[in-house]
């Protein structure tokens, strides 16, 4: 879906989408296995796509690429997203607003087994998994990607450790003091904004709060990776358990702060800051990818340069017009030389 302004470009006011009072950019720490990937979704709404900057490969992680981000490219994001620990933004953290969501540790590593045995050979044979690994080969893997997934990430990614996540060290095998390390990813959410993947719903309404947004987050779909299988027994659990004590420990004492924001939003101690808001530029085409603050659709395609509408829910777009110069806005539809579809409009 694109849209077009028919007013002239001579029209006052010529400026791009953009923020009216800038905020910090938003930073996800990416927890695998905690239904990151959907809500980027969510991100891509509110702050446009072309605004959401997503590091994926290991390389484009590495901390040299991720100063080089911040010291050139930061005026150009409004959310980085990647799986990087929080100590890779020690020297930088206060130019973000750090954000991260939580889950169940056994459901965490249960969910990243069922993720693996779905996976293309290829990864599979990279992560140096047998075929038809079972339950004990992916538990027991000493590949340091598999061990640190299979053990304690969620304090590793919070701790601000970085010998925790550098296979080379010791501490990356047997952690010297595994109590501080809770204690030191617990101060970590103390202050920064989390969410819970149990409890999606009250997630939304504090990034509500401390976003500022009147847009509806709910654009969030679980993603599920396949039903519990003969892995759920209750040995199986019992090793996550013995493996993930610290996260165990972390989860628990995260909960009791999560509810307590969700009772009471001034836990937070930051007034709201503002949103992305589109302003129309006229004369000039704009993707669906690049308005901030949508609701009622699906994650943007690249490929086909549009996104789907969501079932049964109200599209809504927000934007600021220059003052007192009409405008009409042309909605251009995959589907808009389909007999049975008439090309729709918005008037504004």
């Amino acid at each position: 879906m694109n849209f077009s302004s028919f007013a002239t470009k001579d029209s006052a006011n010529l400026v791009d989408a953009e923020r009216l009072s800038r905020a910090k950019p938003v930073l996800f720490l990416h927890i695998p296995k905690t239904g990151g990937s959907s809500f980027l979704t969510v991100l891509g709404n509110v702050f446009g796509e072309r605004r959401v900057r997503r590091l994926r490969r290991a390389e484009e992680m590495a901390q040299a690429q991720i100063d080089r981000i911040i010291s050139g490219e930061i005026q150009d994001i409004d959310c980085l997203v990647g799986h990087f620990p929080i100590h890779a933004f020690a020297k930088c953290l206060d130019t973000f607003r750090p954000f991260t969501i939580l889950r169940d540790p056994v459901d965490r590593v249960m969910s990243l087994f069922r993720f693996l045995k779905s996976a293309p050979h290829s990864e599979i044979e990279r992560l140096g998994l047998p075929e038809s690994f079972g339950f004990d080969d992916f538990i027991e893997s000493r590949v340091p990607e598999n061990h640190a997934q299979t053990r304690n990430m969620m304090c590793r990614m919070l701790c601000g450790d970085a010998e925790i996540s550098d296979p080379s060290a010791a501490a990356f095998w047997q952690p010297r003091d595994p109590g501080a390390l809770v204690d030191q990813a617990l101060a970590t959410l103390r202050g920064i904004d989390f969410g819970l993947v149990e409890d999606m719903q009250s997630t939304q309404t504090l990034l509500q709060h401390a976003w500022a947004t009147k847009f509806n987050l709910g654009e969030y779909r679980k993603n599920a990776t396949g039903t519990p299988g003969a892995e759920w027994t209750a040995r199986n659990i019992q090793r996550i358990v013995d493996l993930n004590t610290l996260d165990v420990a972390l989860y628990h004492e995260a909960k009791v702060l999560f509810y307590t924001r969700v009772r009471n939003d001034s836990a937070l101690g930051r007034k709201p800051t503002s949103l992305p808001m589109l302003r129309v530029q006229p004369g000039q085409e704009i993707s669906v990818n690049d308005i901030p603050g949508r609701r009622g659709f699906h994650e943007f395609e690249p490929g086909g340069g549009f996104a789907w509408l969501a079932a049964n829910q109200t599209v809504l777009i927000g934007f600021l017009t220059p003052p007192k110069i009409p405008q009409r806005f042309d909605i251009e539809s995959p589907l808009r030389n389909s007999s049975s579809l008439p090309t729709p409009g918005v008037e504004g």
